[in-house]
């Protein structure tokens, strides 16, 4: 049975291409067009084996709408989320580079698009290997390609190259990484179209926010050309951190050490993909 899309949805979907910013995102999902979407099966699959029967610490984990997705997969009694802005009404009030545990305490904490507003990051990933026991994880995401932005204020963008040293130099082994999820010319031709529609404010700009969104979806469509691509353009950084067993590691020992520009499989067997 084919599936037909209500009139009423439909149109709303067309509306949303000329919505400004705050409009497009108060719109319910299922009446607006999706631009882009990214994720990584890799690190999907990591998360999920290394998550099963622990505490999920979530770093910087935002208002409830943002962390309820993450709190519903571990479900509510593995969760915990970490803000130290008190309006976000987290699970606990605290700054990351200080927090109420102790040593070796926390099985696994995540963190995405934390660092990037932390200006004392190296403190912040100190305190968690700290509290991090031996054989804890620390899933970590960063932007590398993306506009600027506040909460409350954006300091840094890092290379795969620069997070791996800096996980090293805290003493975690980074066991594997991942940036194919978001790289190609035109996955982040698609992503800066996107962003670039919602700067343009006020009703004389409907017709440009319609064209750069359409612009948008084109060029999601052709995202299937960057398989030919071969430049090394990629909008985030996954990685995986662990705390090793026995004490802290030295950095570059026994870590899956990323080849620039390091797309697809590097020479020591850890892949990119």
């Amino acid at each position: 049975m084919r599936h037909v899309i209500p009139i009423g949805i439909l149109f709303s979907k067309i509306r949303s291409l000329a919505l400004e910013a705050n409009a497009f995102f108060a719109t319910p999902e299922e009446r607006r067009v999706g631009l882009w979407w990214l994720n990584s099966p890799k690190f999907n699959r990591l998360y999920a084996e290394r998550r099963t029967g622990v505490t999920v610490v979530d770093l910087g984990c935002g208002p409830p709408s943002k962390r309820a997705p993450v709190r519903d997969e571990a479900g509510a009694e593995n969760y915990l989320g970490i803000d130290y802005d008190i309006e976000n009404k987290p699970d606990l009030a605290a700054d990351v580079a200080h927090m109420p545990f102790a040593d070796g305490a926390l099985d696994l904490a995540r963190s995405f698009s934390l660092f990037e507003h932390t200006y004392n990051y190296k403190e912040s990933i100190d305190d968690v290997y700290r509290v991090l026991r031996p054989g804890g994880s620390l899933f970590i995401q960063v932007p590398f390609l993306l506009e600027f932005h506040g909460f409350p204020s954006d300091y840094y963008r890092f290379s795969h190259v620069a997070l791996q040293r800096i996980l090293e130099d805290a003493g975690f082994k980074m066991v594997d990484y991942d940036i194919e999820w978001g790289w190609g010319f035109f996955l982040n031709l698609t992503k800066m179209l996107e962003h670039g529609s919602f700067s343009f404010q006020g009703r004389r700009w409907l017709w440009l926010r319609f064209t750069l969104r359409v612009l948008s979806k084109i060029s999601w469509v052709l995202r299937r050309l960057d398989k030919h691509y071969s430049g090394s353009m990629y909008a985030s950084v996954l990685m995986l951190g662990e705390k090793p067993v026995g004490g802290q590691s030295r950095p570059g020992s026994e870590s899956c050490t990323p080849q620039e520009p390091a797309i697809g499989p590097t020479e020591n067997g850890c892949t990119a993909q």
